[in-house]
């Protein structure tokens, strides 16, 4: 058992999110005129992109792709690689309205 008291969770937390971001390198220079194809490679269209809950629904997902050297890795919606596969459908996710205070969050965990 840990001696921390409990803190608001940080999928809510703006600031934090912003924090994340920052420091989370980029794998595209979006500095630059981007072509048609990486356009239309980028994570937010590719099949393995699950997008991240909370203020980070925003912009950001893991990558899924086995075959993706950014497998496990939080990624940018404009970022992509070689391996991108583009979905059937465009995924989204916003959750934008964190747990009432007073709201109990039920606890799944096993001890």
């Amino acid at each position: 058992m840990h001696d921390l008291e409990p803190i608001d969770h940080k999928a809510f937390d703006e600031a934090h999110s912003q924090d994340c971001l920052k420091r989370w390198p980029g794998h595209r220079d979006l500095t630059k005129q981007q072509s048609d194809e990486e356009l239309a490679t980028q994570c937010l269209w590719c099949a393995y992109f699950v997008p991240l809950v909370g203020t980070f629904s925003e912009d950001t997902g893991g990558c899924t792709n086995e075959k993706s050297p950014c497998d496990g890795r939080i990624m940018f919606e404009h970022d992509g690689c070689d391996a991108h596969v583009t979905a059937k459908h465009f995924l989204k996710f916003k959750i934008t309205y964190p747990p009432q205070k007073d709201e109990p969050i039920e606890d799944t965990s096993e001890d």
